[in-house]
């Protein structure tokens, strides 16, 4: 399990749902807490993984970055 996004959308999800509940909506917060959890676990910093090396070929040489 991705433990660092799973705390991201914990924290994503309880600023709105603890702000929804003591203004007394609660149902909206779970709506917006939600919508912010999804959206912080799916957020991904660009240029993430690598791509993997692929394996060299016997006609052509290896990469030099792999």
């Amino acid at each position: 399990m991705p433990w660092a996004a799973t705390v991201r959308g914990a924290a994503g999800m309880a600023v709105p749902l603890g702000l929804a509940v003591a203004a007394g909506r609660p149902a909206e917060g779970v709506l917006a807490g939600l919508g912010a959890m999804f959206a912080g676990v799916n957020d991904r910093p660009p240029g993430g993984a690598p791509a993997p090396c692929s394996r060299p070929s016997p006609r052509w040489p290896a990469p030099s970055a792999c």
